[in-house]
């Protein structure tokens, strides 16, 4: 249902699921987050920090950018600016169509905005990994259902606001006028300042509903797009294939499992819960991982090892905090297994990096 309880006439219409926990897209995504990094004074090199990438990648054509290096990247921005509202809506607002590569295209190329969109939900991985999207629709709204997925709850808001921003700057983009949504609503509950939400949209948005969704006027969405050409939009939905394509080739077994052990934010799973996920034998899971030269141990030990150091750099957490959080039943635990990692105790780690700070 939409916003306001408006009944649907017509079947939702949702993407096919494609996805994978691992996958990846253009570099797009981080293009926007380099540039709301760069306006909120944080360096590119330290936004990257930890994603394997470089600035010099983003200006490769042929660079996908890994689910978990865009994972690892939206979390350094958090870190770095704060975990403010509207942060997500910030990144959002700087999407064009070119900022989706060959989806961007095939939107552009459609016959109207409401087309345009159901584009978006048939590749909605190359879209946002980070949301599922399913369309309501009948003769007066045309509506979509934003919902986060695989994302650590750390990161639920961000990924909610940029993929409503992006809808939304996409769509005047493409228009080329400034359409106003009928509604906008949000799932997370209302921040402390909420005029970035209303400056987007040009309404009164509301918070801490059962979903987040983004209302339009049916009219609007139905109006012809100035560039429709039904040819160039075969040609980009076969261009998004081969990208799908090529991005599904690179997905390893080793990446799945660490987007997998990422995405819970209390403790790990065991190998048992993760091979259920990826829907395989725990044996099967540990002969794949062998064959691309990892263990599951030594995956959730890195996975630690990064977590623990973000907590330590950029939260105030007691020590004891952090070792529950990775799922250590002693702090003596952590500290032993940290000293092992870094050369020295968490503590230790932390002061230093202080220290540094002060300097």
């Amino acid at each position: 249902m939409l916003v306001n309880h408006l009944a649907i006439h017509q079947p939702t219409h949702a993407r096919t699921d494609h996805s994978s926990p691992a996958g990846g897209r253009g570099p797009g995504c981080l293009v926007a987050l380099l540039d709301v990094a760069r306006r909120r004074g944080v360096s590119t090199p330290r936004l990257l920090a930890g994603t394997g990438l470089a600035e010099g990648d983003l200006a490769d054509p042929g660079c996908v950018i890994p689910q978990e290096a865009e994972h690892h990247a939206i979390e350094n921005l958090i870190a770095l600016c704060g975990d403010v509202g509207g942060l997500g809506l910030e990144v959002g607002a700087r999407y064009r169509f070119t900022t989706l590569g060959p989806l961007g295209f095939a939107m552009v190329s459609g016959s109207t905005l409401a087309d345009a969109t159901r584009l978006v939900l048939d590749y909605d991985d190359l879209f946002d990994p980070f949301v599922t999207l399913e369309l309501q629709a009948d003769n007066s709204r045309f509506g979509v259902t934003v919902q986060p997925r695989l994302v650590s709850p750390e990161l639920v808001r961000f990924v909610t606001e940029r993929a409503v921003a992006a809808l939304l700057t996409t769509w005047r983009d493409i228009a080329r006028r400034d359409l106003s949504p009928r509604a906008v609503s949000f799932a997370f509950a209302r921040p402390a300042t909420d005029e970035h939400y209303s400056r987007l949209t040009g309404i009164q948005v509301g918070f801490a509903t059962t979903h987040t969704r983004l209302s339009m006027d049916a009219a609007d969405m139905a109006l012809p797009l100035v560039h429709a050409d039904a040819y160039a939009v075969r040609v980009a939905q076969a261009q998004c294939r081969q990208l799908r394509d090529a991005v599904h080739e690179r997905a390893s077994v080793a990446g799945r499992v660490k987007t997998l052990l990422r995405a819970h934010s209390e403790g790990m799973p065991d190998m048992g819960e993760v091979a259920a996920a990826l829907c395989m034998s725990e044996r099967t899971l540990r002969r794949r991982l062998q064959k691309e030269g990892a263990t599951f141990a030594a995956l959730c030990d890195a996975m630690r090892r990064f977590t623990a150091e973000q907590l330590l750099s950029c939260s105030l957490l007691p020590i004891e905090h952090i070792a529950g959080r990775l799922g250590y039943a002693e702090p003596a635990s952590f500290i032993h297994a940290f000293k092992r990692w870094k050369g020295r105790t968490p503590g230790a780690f932390r002061s230093a990096l202080r220290s540094q700070v002060a300097l």
